[in-house]
């Protein structure tokens, strides 16, 4: 009854002032009226206020669930920084005690006083060493600090979010231990290559000149069935030495391409000349007799490009395409077609090819093909080719059947400057 009455005196202080306003008709039926809508506002605005509880409480249970939950710290601190709020995972994370934290000044936990270093009112992410306040042994976090600023954008308190790093900056640690060690472990290893490199070339080139003598000694044999014997020999003497040799420059090759060592030294080439040169010189072909078939063209093509790295580039190449052709298959073609801002050069051969799922892995370092079989190599080869292509701003595509052959496609712009890939 008391509410019903305070809306009654409520309506009829209305109404009075609506009356001194000039409205004299108003009667007891308008009075009920507006009664009854003062009645209506107030069970509006408790519903209101209902759901505004409701969803306070609501806000404070999920601040207190995320709160209570999370992984980080949160700490706000004033301008001298003295702790003002931490969050419940104070505890979880550092081992102290809420009490003790709050009232302390955060510069304690500091290795250095952080008001000294400039830039102090900007954001920062440091690392702080921490003592557990309950293991006693030290800790990592990971400090995010933030200041707060008002609209005039001078600081009011400092926001800091920290996390538990110990075990990230432990493994960092070891990664960065084993980092050094493979550092020191790599230049162990590029000295003893070149040690050994260098060392090597004095016996083979030794080698070398005494089969040739022993050659050479032979013709002059009278006995032609010792003769013919000793030359077999020698034979294989000049085969294996030559293997040596290729895998032994294949690896120094490799080596200063790993270290980024090798050179570019852009001159003139003419590049049909260049393949002639390497055919006869290195793969025994003679006026009536080839192991590989050139169709290079009649006119000269002249790149400016490194005539050594060219040379590595298709004596690999061709190299490859005769290790892998079986004796009665049809030789291996080397074709030159001229480009407008490129030479195409096509190796193709018709030997064992490549399983077609492993045709992707060709120029990863160290592979080999599962049809290989008992045929020498070690898997260096087209890795280096695919290195120096690149140097030369060109590039270098495969196309493979197994049992019928290979095709390396190769394009090389006349001019370094033009990078094809």
């Amino acid at each position: 009854m008391s509410n019903k009455n305070h809306l009654r005196k409520k309506a009829e202080s209305i109404l009075k002032e609506r009356s001194s306003n000039g409205n004299s008709n108003l009667t007891e039926f308008d009075l009920l009226s507006l009664i009854h809508e003062l009645e209506i506002h107030q069970i509006e605005l408790e519903i209101q206020n209902k759901e505004l509880k409701l969803a306070g409480n609501r806000s404070e249970d999920l601040y207190r669930l995320f709160s209570e939950n999370m992984e980080d710290l949160i700490t706000l601190h004033d301008l001298n920084l003295k702790t003002i709020f931490a969050s419940p995972s104070l505890e979880k994370i550092t081992g102290l005690k809420m009490d003790e934290f709050v009232v302390t000044n955060f510069l304690e936990f500091l290795p250095s006083n952080p008001k000294e270093k400039p830039g102090f009112t900007k954001q920062h992410l440091f690392i702080v060493p921490l003592k557990h306040g309950i293991t006693g042994k030290e800790i990592k976090l990971e400090i995010l600090w933030k200041p707060l600023a008002h609209k005039k954008g001078e600081p009011q308190v400092f926001l800091l979010t920290s996390r538990d790093v110990t075990e990230r900056e432990l493994v960092l640690e070891e990664l960065n231990r084993r980092l050094e060690k493979e550092i020191e472990l790599n230049d162990l290893k590029t000295k003893f290559i070149s040690m050994t490199s260098h060392e090597l070339r004095t016996p083979l080139a030794t080698i070398q000149s005494s089969a040739d003598l022993m050659e050479i000694i032979s013709d002059g044999m009278i006995e032609e069935k010792t003769s013919g014997k000793l030359l077999k020999q020698i034979r294989k003497i000049h085969i294996q030495l030559s293997r040596l040799t290729t895998t032994l420059s294949d690896v120094m090759i490799f080596e200063k391409s790993n270290e980024d060592k090798i050179g570019n030294h852009q001159i003139d080439v003419d590049i049909k000349s260049l393949i002639i040169q390497l055919a006869f010189n290195h793969f025994g072909m003679t006026g009536n007799e080839s192991k590989i078939q050139l169709d290079l063209g009649m006119e000269s093509v002249l790149l400016k490009s490194d005539p050594t790295l060219l040379f590595h580039v298709f004596r690999n190449l061709i190299e490859n395409a005769l290790k892998y052709t079986p004796e009665g298959s049809p030789k291996p073609v080397l074709k030159l077609i001229r480009k407008e801002q490129s030479i195409e050069v096509r190796i193709i051969d018709f030997g064992i090819g490549i399983p077609q799922k492993e045709v992707r892995f060709i120029f990863d370092t160290f592979f080999r093909a599962s049809n290989v079989r008992n045929i020498k190599g070690s898997g260096l080869g087209l890795s280096i080719v695919n290195d120096l292509v690149k140097k030369l701003g060109g590039k270098i595509t495969i196309s493979s059947t197994e049992n019928k052959g290979s095709a390396f496609l190769i394009l090389i712009p006349y001019e370094r400057n033009n990078i094809i890939f």
